[in-house]
């Protein structure tokens, strides 16, 4: 199942509010982001939870269940169950990201060829997927369980925008699995692997919407600096209604099998919003830096590289996924 971010979605109050949101975000001084404190900066330092990464599950976890329990509270309030668990996640994935572009420079400055510390780019965006990784995780978990645990009155209020999404996820799977039975059926594009077939139309299918996504993700960190968060959010929460669900229907076997189902393909493509998320986010606040002249201009090659070097990885990444998901 693709991660979408559709018309229905873009259109949403959601968006509108995260747009809104940034825009007043970005009239902020970049001092005053990186100065700023809160007590999650204090609990959780950029480099503690690049050393425990799980601490990040927890913290999203707690925002995820702010954000819905005070759209229970309040329900006039709406959409609160993304914008309300994003709020809170702006400063310290601002500071994250920003101690990463950092982190380049120091390799930067160290080596004479961008490529020379390629080795020590890899390790410094490695702690950083896996710090949003778990950021992720910990994000499904909470809405899983909330839809979950919710009746289901109050899970058609509060989650209205997520099972719209889902439904228009169903049908563009279906209209999908169509074209490849049709292609399957003529001979056309169409291999036998064990038992699967793999079509080439909806490869490429999957494969341009998920790029769609992709170049999103990398658009919304670019320009809005940790815009990657709400739609990290706004994935999770629909992964986490779709799992919540089988919850619903077949209890604790239902999180096993519905994590599961979308592992294979998923995991590539999540992996890929997370490097493209990282990619952007370094050029924005490199961008920053360079305009605010804290950061040498000799650096911009290696950053540059770099920058273009993740944005490949994603979409390797991006199109395995594809690949995988095409041969269902």
């Amino acid at each position: 199942m693709p991660l979408d971010h559709s018309r229905a979605a873009r259109n949403s109050a959601e968006f509108r509010g995260i747009v809104f949101l940034q825009e007043q975000l970005k009239t902020l001084p970049a001092f005053a982001l990186t100065k700023a404190k809160m007590v999650l900066d204090v609990l959780i330092p950029p480099r503690r939870a690049l050393r425990e990464p799980w601490l990040i599950a927890l913290a999203s976890a707690v925002f995820v269940t702010c954000g819905v329990g005070l759209q229970v509270l309040v329900p006039s309030l709406h959409a609160s169950a993304v914008i309300f668990a994003m709020v809170p996640a702006i400063p310290l994935v601002w500071t994250l990201l920003m101690h990463e572009e950092r982190l380049e420079e120091n390799v930067c400055y160290r080596y004479a060829s961008p490529l020379a510390g390629e080795r020590k780019f890899v390790e410094y965006h490695s702690r950083l997927i896996l710090v949003f990784a778990w950021f992720f995780f910990g994000a499904i978990v909470a809405y899983c369980a909330w839809y979950a645990v919710l009746p289901a009155p109050a899970t058609q209020i509060i989650f209205s925008d997520q099972l719209n999404e889902v439904k228009a996820i169903e049908g563009f799977a279906a209209n999908a699995a169509n074209a490849a039975g049709n292609a399957a059926a003529a001979g056309v594009g169409a291999v036998g692997v064990t038992g699967r077939v793999f079509s080439e139309g909806k490869f490429l299918t999957l494969l341009l919407h998920n790029l769609q996504v992709l170049g999103l993700m990398f658009l919304f960190c670019l320009i809005y600096g940790v815009g990657s968060v709400y739609l990290l959010l706004w994935n999770a929460s629909i992964i986490g209604v779709v799992i919540g669900a089988r919850v619903k229907i077949e209890g604790v076997l239902g999180f096993v099998t519905g994590f599961l189902g979308l592992f294979p393909h998923g995991i590539f493509e999540v992996a890929a919003y997370f490097v493209a998320s990282i990619a952007g986010g370094i050029l924005s606040m490199a961008v920053i830096r360079f305009a605010r002249s804290k950061c040498p201009r000799r650096e911009a090659p290696a950053l540059a590289l770099d920058v273009v070097i993740l944005a490949v990885v994603s979409v390797v990444l991006i199109t395995i996924g594809a690949a995988i998901e095409s041969s269902y």
